[in-house]
């Protein structure tokens, strides 16, 4: 469907003259990918607001796609693939946050923060074979993912430290470490997923 949807597309576009015919393939991609983020989006919100954590569940998501955008991650075989194991994702995340206590939080916050950091920095950024990049990609990224890192950090500390007590806020950074942390083990797996790849092509 996802493809069937991406070609439907480019062909318009490409029969209004507002993309060249050999441009489509790379425009067909890119509609394919823009398609399943909506998918996505129109599983998770619904969840979202159901389980009454919708800032909470957006803190989630945003952590996840912008640490995700710059540091790389693992990818499904499939772009339903993909949809599954994001929706999975942000599942365990929901249900975790959704029933921790205040204290418990804190430790939750700790832990994830901590981990993610050391993750980023051991194995981000980490390109993906159907994109790979070169060396100064490489250390573009590798600055942009560590100083978004620092500053989410510092943005953390400076509303628990502002606002120890008001659950919302400690609940919005207990979220947001998570989804740091989902996309920090992402990185990792992506990183020996290419290491093998790149064994097994020699």
């Amino acid at each position: 469907m996802i493809e069937s949807i991406s070609k439907t597309l480019t062909n318009f576009f490409v029969r209004n003259g507002l993309i060249k015919e050999y441009d489509s393939e790379v425009y067909s991609y890119g509609f394919e990918m823009f398609v399943s983020e909506i998918i996505s989006w129109l599983i998770i919100i619904p969840i979202a607001i159901i389980s009454g954590e919708f800032l909470e569940s957006m803190a989630f998501v945003f952590s996840f796609i912008i640490f995700r955008t710059f540091g790389g991650g693992y990818h499904a075989n499939t772009h339903y693939g993909c949809i599954f194991s994001f929706t999975f994702i942000y599942l365990v995340g929901l249900t975790v946050g959704k029933f921790i206590s205040m204290d418990f939080s804190y430790y939750l916050i700790g832990v994830c923060m901590a981990a993610a950091g050391i993750l980023l920095w051991i194995f981000a950024p980490i390109d993906h074979k159907n994109k790979p990049f070169d060396e100064n990609d490489f250390k573009r990224l590798r600055k942009k993912t560590r100083l978004l890192y620092l500053i989410y950090l510092a943005v953390v500390i400076l509303l628990l430290s502002i606002f120890p007590s008001v659950k919302f806020v400690v609940k919005l950074c207990a979220f947001g470490s998570m989804g740091l942390f989902m996309v920090s083990m992402s990185v990792m797996i992506q990183f020996f997923v290419r290491k093998k790849e790149k064994v097994n092509s020699i």
